[in-house]
């Protein structure tokens, strides 16, 4: 009975597994059923990519603002520079009111202007923004409602800013700080409109007001910390950034840097309720800065959400920064990158104006085609004269412009044509890095020609005047071997056909200009020519030199011993002539045009300007009636362009005005050109611009072992590497910094993201145009010295000679390679090296870092101690200049890092010097994307 139930149990199973399926089966097939009864679907066709684009037909807020009253309240702001102290409250200088008023007027009309900035621009032009947001907060007139004092609330602005340079596009705000009364003082009425106007508004204005209004509790550091009493205009609103420093970047996702970071604990911002974040937010900042890269993608970035009109909010206006900073940045490509971004920026937000900002005509006048192009219809072009770099300087308008006639002198001859030479090498050079040196040091050969004299008397002048150390340094840029070496270098390599004869034809070009200019110069013999002229004339004249040592070079040439030169020297007692340099000319013209005698001054002779200077002065109010030009026939032509573009402007055109005179100018230089059969120039030709390309490796390793056996490459956000041994000094940029950013770390220690000084070549030679390297080195080469002298008591050996046995033994053991017991023996002669006047004075050191660092460390001098006197005394000191390379940028390690302590005991113009390098400086920031770490053995050679 048991066996017959289960098999009855099991057929009952199966029974209903069987139905289940037949169910199944039969459930599938009326559902096939119905699928084929319905009506085919047709596939979505893929669709072209759609752009979040703002709405054409919607109306910005700021069409609605008012120029003139913002600039109104742009007047009333004060800014303090800060420096060793703080500055007194300032108003903002009339340029930075000027183009914060095209800059407004964009933003009214919604059109698009193009402004150039001549002679001189403003280096940062991101300024402008941080400027405007607290124009528009303190525009708004007060209202009484009720009791209650108000005002409306301030138009928001966000700002599309191009091209991003990273840490150094916004560096030059963190030394301005906005006093804060004025800006508490109007928001007090943004306050009240809470009790006005309790819905419809704006909270995250209110949030931006509360927290200025807490800017109030920084009274109480004016006492003891005045530099954090106010902000600065660097941290007063957020930046987000499109930039290429994460391997997968995400576009203005997160601010840079921290809003009122400075300040937040003076004013318990983060005590009290913190709006920070939210103000900080890139998709919702109402005076967020959004700066973008050439280096990243522009479709992607332009199509972030904080931008979109549906995840953000898109910008009201762009501002192209197309200033020296920003060309060099765009390279030489920079006209396509232009075009690219302008073709997406107006595709992703039709109807936003864009003002472009440059210093160059040429510039000037191919971005207003790009924007016509782009736009549809023509921008605003505007010309800004102006003889400052910053926005508090004094730089009042000319009103009035008096007469003056131009005559050029052109000089040519072989270093005229090894100019042509060079220029023609750089142009068919496969080597873009190539071109560019040859380029850059072509200012080398110009510099050489432009002297009074020629070289060799010039050398034996200024051995005698200022020392022989001090006159190689100053003729170093103007040698042979400066302009020979990379052409040297590029026959020695594999080029050959037309690029290695136009090489070849430029090297010898180049010797046959320097043997030229041994005896003399163009410049000289010309000079010499004129003075005799003058010397007939009853009538006053002023002759101004590029430099100092320019100067003293034409004095001793002019003033010698023969005839001409005894009437010169009489000339000069009585003041009938005064010879001036190009940092003085101003302060001498300036106290001529003041004088009750100003009308017998006649003449100023201007001896081989460069663009620059020779335009600072042509803008200027009065000039003497006559103004005399010797110069190469290069300037000649570049002068005889720009000047006739620059006349025939609305902006400068008209009688008694700028354009006259710059007419006439280019007049006289174009007459020089043609007079002196040098061909005739055609006059929109594309002058040249500054855009050489930068090096794009800068190896501070020397070709010297770390004691690590690493070395750090950085990747750099402008393209370039850099290579540093891991335990290298570097300079990083600390934008948070209360008083100074400059601050040294260690190679291994950057991180992606930080800023830093990049020692390249044209930081080395601003640096030693700037300071007296020798002055800065010799103090540490007296505290080695010094350092050498205590410790030699303590070595063992009972003579000199005993004790370098002892050293040197002492030094083998830890790994020196240095085989000569007489070097040794000649390091420990301090006694005798200090006898030798300190300006001729060397370090008798090690030449090898590994054999100084042995040797210090015998001495038991500290490590800190031993690195400061390498970097800052040794190496800049060391004979053969080749191996430094760029570690002579090491030598203004302290200038940098503590201005104040390294400027203490100098003379006022070293500490000129100092403080001028450090604005410099900026220039030079670049930023680090990516950090790899070579194992390269550091006991081998």
């Amino acid at each position: 009975m048991i066996v017959g139930d289960s098999v009855r149990k099991r057929e009952n199973l199966l029974d209903a597994i069987q139905k289940a399926r037949a169910e199944s089966d039969a459930r599938r097939k009326e559902l096939l059923e119905k699928l084929r009864t319905q009506p085919k679907r047709t596939k979505p066709k893929k669709s072209p990519e759609q752009v979040d684009q703002a709405d054409p037909s919607a109306v910005s807020p700021c069409r609605n603002i008012d120029p003139t009253d913002v600039v109104r309240a742009a007047l009333g702001l004060r800014l303090m520079a800060l420096g060793d102290t703080v500055g007194p409250a300032i108003q903002i200088n009339r340029p930075t009111i000027f183009m914060l008023q095209e800059l407004l007027q964009s933003l009214a009309t919604g059109e698009s202007s193009a402004l150039l900035q001549w002679p001189f621009g403003q280096r940062d032009l991101s300024v402008l923004h941080p400027l405007t947001m607290l124009a528009l907060i303190c525009q708004p007139e007060k209202k009484t409602t009720d009791g209650y004092s108000w005002c409306e609330e301030p138009t928001s602005l966000r700002t599309l800013y191009f091209p991003w340079r990273g840490g150094a596009s916004t560096a030059g705000q963190a030394s301005l700080l906005v006093d804060r009364h004025e800006v508490i003082s109007q928001n007090k009425y943004h306050l009240t409109r809470r009790q006005v106007r309790p819905k419809d508004r704006n909270e995250l204005l209110d949030d931006l007001h509360e927290t200025l209004g807490h800017l109030n509790s920084l009274s109480k550091r004016e006492a003891s910390k005045p530099h954090l009493a106010h902000p600065t205009l660097s941290e007063i609103y957020p930046v987000a950034v499109a930039d290429s420093i994460e391997a997968q970047p995400r576009f203005f996702d997160k601010a840079v840097g921290e809003l009122f970071g400075r300040v937040k604990y003076g004013a318990a911002l983060d005590k009290l309720t913190d709006h920070r974040a939210k103000l900080s937010d890139p998709r919702r900042a109402p005076y967020g800065l959004f700066g973008v890269s050439p280096k990243v993608k522009f479709r992607q970035a332009l199509a972030a959400p904080a931008l979109s009109s549906t995840k953000g909010v898109p910008p009201d206006i762009c501002i192209l920064d197309l200033g020296l900073a920003g060309m060099s940045r765009l390279g030489p490509a920079w006209n396509e990158i232009l075009e690219d971004f302008l073709a997406e920026a107006g595709k992703r937000f039709p109807g936003m104006p864009f003002f472009a900002v440059t210093q160059d005509t040429f510039v000037h006048q191919r971005i207003s085609k790009l924007l016509r192009k782009q736009n549809k219809s023509a921008p605003r072009s505007r010309v800004l004269v102006r003889v400052t770099r910053d926005a508090l300087n004094p730089d009042p308008l000319a009103e009035e412009i008096s007469p003056t006639t131009a005559s050029f002198t052109a000089v040519a001859g072989p270093s005229a044509e090894a100019l042509a030479a060079l220029a023609e090498a750089a142009r068919g050079s496969s080597d873009p890095f190539l071109a560019g040196t040859l380029r850059r040091e072509m200012g080398s050969l110009r510099k050489a020609a432009s002297l009074p004299c020629g070289l060799a008397p010039a050398y034996d002048f200024l051995c005698q005047e200022i020392g022989q150390d001090a006159t190689e340094i100053f003729l170093e840029h103007r040698s042979r071997g400066t302009l020979l070496a990379p052409l040297e270098d590029a026959l020695a390599s594999e080029i050959g056909g037309l690029e290695r004869a136009r090489m070849t034809t430029a090297r010898d070009a180049v010797r046959a200009a320097f043997d030229s200019l041994d005896k003399e110069t163009p410049i000289g013999s010309v000079l010499a020519d004129l003075v005799t002229t003058i010397l007939r004339k009853s009538s006053r004249t002023l002759i101004a030199f590029t430099s100092d040592i320019d100067l003293r070079l034409g004095l001793r040439r002019l003033a010698d011993d023969t005839d001409a030169g005894r009437a010169m020297r009489k000339r000069l007692e009585k003041g009938h002539i005064i010879l001036a340099s190009a940092e003085t000319i101003e302060t001498k013209l300036a106290e001529i045009e003041t004088a009750r005698d100003r009308n017998t001054w006649k003449r100023l002779v201007l001896i081989a300007p460069n663009l620059d200077w020779l335009s600072k002065v042509s803008v200027r109010a009065w000039l003497p009636d006559e103004l005399i030009v010797l110069c190469e026939r290069t300037l000649v032509e570049r002068v005889a362009a720009v000047f006739q573009r620059l006349s025939t402007h609305p902006d400068l055109s008209g009688k008694e005005k700028l354009g006259a005179r710059l007419a006439a100018i280019s007049e006289a230089a174009k007459a020089e050109v043609e007079a002196r059969a040098v061909g005739s120039v055609n006059l929109n030709l594309e002058p040249l611009t500054t855009t050489e390309p930068p090096e794009m490796i800068i190896d501070l390793t020397d070709n010297e072992p770390d004691e690590n056996g690493e070395i750090c490459e950085f990747v750099l956000s402008s393209g370039r590497t850099l290579l540093a041994h891991s335990s290298a000094v570097m300079i990083r940029y600390d934008r948070r910094a209360p008083i100074n950013p400059f601050q040294t770390t260690r190679a291994r220690s950057l991180a992606p993201g930080e800023s830093v000084v990049v020692p390249d070549t044209a930081f080395i030679h601003e640096a030693r145009d700037l300071l007296p390297l020798r002055v800065l080195a010799q103090s540490w080469v007296d505290v080695f010295h010094t350092t050498v002298e205590a410790s030699l008591a303590g070595i063992p050996g009972t003579s000199l000679n005993a004790k370098a046995r002892t050293v040197h033994a002492r030094i083998q053991a830890k790994g020196a390679r240095t085989q000569s017991h007489t070097a040794v023996l000649n390091w420990l002669r301090v006694e005798e090296h200090k006898q030798v006047p300190p300006e001729s004075r060397q370090p008798h050191a090690p030449q090898r870092r590994r054999e100084y660092m042995a040797f210090m460390e015998v001495l038991g001098v500290h490590e800190p101690l031993s690195e400061k006197i390498w970097s800052e005394g040794i190496q800049p000191l060391r004979t053969d200049r080749r191996r430094a390379g760029q570690r002579m940028a090491q030598a203004f390690v302290s200038v940098l890092v503590d201005p104040h302590g390294t400027a203490s005991g100098f003379s006022s113009e070293v500490r000129e010097g100092i403080f001028a390098l450090r604005k410099k400086a900026i220039d030079h920031l670049d930023q680090v994307v990516s950090l790899e770490i070579h194992e390269v053995g550091g006991n081998n050679d």
